[in-house]
């Protein structure tokens, strides 16, 4: 009972706080000395504050030079780039495509191998292909469904199919007459 009451004491004090402040408090704020904030209060006057005060403030992080932008390690780095040219490893004559940030199309014949020569995205977009694994206990991770494919499993169209490594032996041979697949990484053509 006795916590009702000084729970009953404080909401009063509070409520008469807020009314002495609206009625004899600060009335500059409002133009029309309406107690209550209109919504042409806060179109003509409150927003526009908040715009210029916004504004201003970018308009010194920008302009001025204050340090904000630059890098305070600037003269701690060392040039480390190696001139020379990286030798050729490769043990075959065949082209290796090295990956790159977009999606290439190929347009691939039946028999057609592609091996992963770096990690590697394919998308298969007309036709049929099957794992070509190299005897790799590893499989090709079908992202779209969350599943391995194994040896000789067909590829399902419009799946994002992902080689985590290159090199090891993992890519897909065409089982259709033509095919159309994306890919996006490096890799190797080996026809039959």
């Amino acid at each position: 009972m006795k916590t009702k009451i000084v729970t009953l004491a404080l909401a009063v004090a509070v409520l008469l706080g807020i009314g002495a402040y609206v009625i004899g408090g600060n009335n500059d704020l409002d133009l029309t000395n309406d107690p209550l904030i209109s919504l042409s209060y806060l179109n003509e006057v409150f927003w526009p504050r908040v715009e210029k005060a916004i504004l201003d403030a970018a308009d010194g992080i920008l302009h001025e030079d204050n340090g904000f932008f630059d890098d305070p390690f600037e003269d701690t780095y060392e040039d480390t780039s190696d001139e020379t040219e990286p030798e050729d490893t490769a043990s075959s004559d065949a082209p290796v495509v090295v990956a790159g940030s977009e999606y290439e199309v190929l347009h691939l014949v039946q028999g057609d191998i592609v091996l992963a020569e770096t990690p590697c995205e394919l998308i298969l977009r007309s036709g049929s292909a099957k794992a070509y694994l190299s005897g790799n206990e590893s499989g090709i991770a079908d992202l779209t469904a969350g599943i391995d494919i194994k040896e000789g499993e067909e590829f399902s169209a419009n799946h994002l199919l992902l080689v985590p490594r290159g090199g090891d032996g993992r890519g897909f041979i065409v089982t259709s007459a033509e095919v159309y697949i994306m890919v996006r990484g490096g890799y190797d053509i080996v026809t039959e």
